[in-house]
């Protein structure tokens, strides 16, 4: 697997935020599947569209973005995982890391706004590696 990884620091209740990455990733057309036992977001299944990922997990004080696109080996032959980096597909890389990126300032915005209401601790989401999606579905 190569994938593109983000960390992000965060200090209040990980439902919420998930809540807004949901409606955010639904929104720009990607779909929240079962992808070999995760769950994330995919957008793309096509001959001319290959598939695209983001998955998003909390686990302590931490956020995590995974960005990655499958390797077309011909065109509609997808295998294997490729980062977001570099010159291969170029083209789809763009959308996805700017759907990364927008995830990553939900979640800053999220904590910015916390702080300056007062809400802002540094509470420990330790005990709860799993988090409630909306849609049922559970994220690591």
């Amino acid at each position: 697997m190569d994938r593109t990884v983000k960390n992000i620091p965060n200090f209040v209740d990980p439902q919420v935020i998930f809540n807004s990455i949901y409606n955010y990733l639904i929104g720009e057309g990607c779909k929240y599947v079962d992808y070999q036992g995760e769950k994330v977001f995919k957008k793309g299944k096509g001959f001319f569209s290959g598939p695209t990922f983001i998955k998003v997990s909390a686990t302590g004080n931490m956020f995590q973005i995974e960005g990655w696109m499958k390797y077309a080996l011909l065109p509609g032959v997808y295998v294997g995982e490729i980062n977001l980096e570099g010159f291969a597909g170029s083209a789809v890389r763009g959308p996805v890391l700017n759907r990364m990126n927008t995830v990553e300032q939900i979640i800053i915005n999220a904590n910015l706004q916390a702080q300056q209401q007062g809400q802002y601790t540094q509470q420990s989401y330790a005990q709860q590696p799993y988090t409630q999606m909306p849609n049922n579905g559970y994220y690591r």
